[in-house]
């Protein structure tokens, strides 16, 4: 299904080219699919870390930084990036202040879900500056539209022929992340499970595509609306896609109906 869409995205408009005109996927989408925040500070490095010099500088400034908060062994850091696993393990043996030990989520799920790449088996160090010292201002970042961004610059190379693999936030268009994560500070097991943006976006819009609605999502808490087919896992196969957007009518989108 997601091939199907990614074959009518044109880069130079960031938009799906349908039979009825275009669409695209808005910051509105992002907001109510994600539940990501789309107004406040951007995401990049700040003031004083450019100061320092380059992004190679500030990159090595900010390994640095995350090595010390979560003890990472240096054996371990590759072009400023850590394994996932070891990253997940590692910080479950540690005596993390509960404040760290949601960073360090956190930047689990800004290089699983937010912003994936094709590696997707390592971590960027990087992100340890947005949750050094969790406060109100690690939340006040606009996730929502760097997230967009990001998804519309994938978007547009997975839509080349030359691409062979995709890599975005797929809980705007399709699939679905699993993270099982240990907190030792709460003793619990978190398990976050995401269908997938892209998919969510298709869903929403083109109900003709829908599965049947996870049966704990309730409507009256509706949002993040990718909770809706949180468990959506069935494969539906030799359905043609490209023939049932061909021929659909506007009529059978859903532009702005978001029940």
């Amino acid at each position: 299904m997601v091939e199907a869409f990614l074959e009518r995205w044109q880069p130079e408009t960031n938009t799906f080219h349908m039979p009825w005109g275009q669409m695209t996927i808005t910051l509105h989408d992002v907001y109510f699919i994600l539940g990501l925040k789309i107004t406040g500070n951007h995401m990049g490095h700040s003031i004083g870390d450019r100061r320092t010099g380059g992004s190679r500088n500030v990159t090595q400034v900010l390994v640095k930084r995350a090595k010390r908060m979560f003890k990472i062994d240096e054996r371990y850091i590759k072009q400023a990036r850590v394994p996932v696993q070891y990253f997940i393990q590692h910080v479950q043996t540690l005596n993390l202040k509960d404040t760290d030990l949601a960073g360090a989520y956190i930047m689990y799920l800004l290089a699983s879900t937010i912003f994936p790449d094709k590696s997707q088996s390592s971590l960027p160090l990087s992100y340890v500056q947005f949750v050094e010292g969790i406060d109100d201002d690690t939340f006040d970042i606009s996730w929502g539209s760097s997230a967009l961004a990001f998804m519309y610059r994938k978007l547009g190379e997975c839509s080349r022929s030359a691409c062979k693999q995709t890599s975005f936030c797929y809980t705007l268009l399709e699939v679905r992340v699993n993270v099982k994560f240990h907190s030792s500070c709460a003793k619990i097991l978190i398990v976050t499970q995401f269908s997938t943006s892209i998919q969510a976006w298709i869903y929403l819009h083109f109900p003709a595509f829908r599965p049947a609605d996870d049966r704990d999502w309730n409507p009256e808490i509706p949002y993040p609306y990718a909770r809706r087919w949180l468990r959506t896992n069935k494969v539906v196969r030799n359905r043609n896609y490209r023939g049932e957007l061909d021929n659909m009518q506007v009529n059978e989108v859903r532009l702005l109906d978001l029940h």
